[in-house]
C-alpha cells in the first residue's frame, strides 16, 4: 500500500493522512467569516476545524493509554520488589 495513490477519500478522521478531511467534509471560504467547514453527511456547517476535535480525541486516548501503562509499570515494580524481598528473606 505504501506509495500507492489514493483514489477515494478516507472514511473517518482516523483514516486521514496529513491534513485531509474525511468523506463528507469540505473546507470552504467566505470573505466575511473566513474558512468554515461543511459536513455534507449531517448537513451542517461549523467554524471550528473538525480536525481539531479529532486531535483532542487522539490526545485523550493517548493520555488514557499512558496512564494505564504507568499503572501497570508501577504494579510490576511493586511485584518485583516483593519477590526480591521474599528471596532475600528466604536466603537469610
Amino acid at each position: 500500500m505504501v506509495g500507492e495513490d489514493r483514489y477515494t477519500k478516507p472514511q473517518t478522521f482516523a483514516d486521514c493522512i496529513g491534513n485531509e478531511l474525511p468523506l463528507g467534509w469540505e473546507e470552504a471560504y467566505d470573505p466575511q467569516i473566513g474558512p468554515y467547514y461543511i459536513n455534507h453527511v449531517n448537513q451542517v456547517t461549523q467554524l471550528e476545524d473538525p480536525r481539531l476535535e479529532w486531535l483532542s480525541v487522539q490526545e485523550a486516548m493517548l493520555r488514557d493509554y499512558l496512564h494505564t501503562a504507568q499503572e501497570a509499570l508501577e504494579e510490576l515494580q511493586t511485584l518485583t520488589f516483593m519477590r526480591i524481598m521474599d528471596e532475600m528473606t528466604a536466603e537469610g
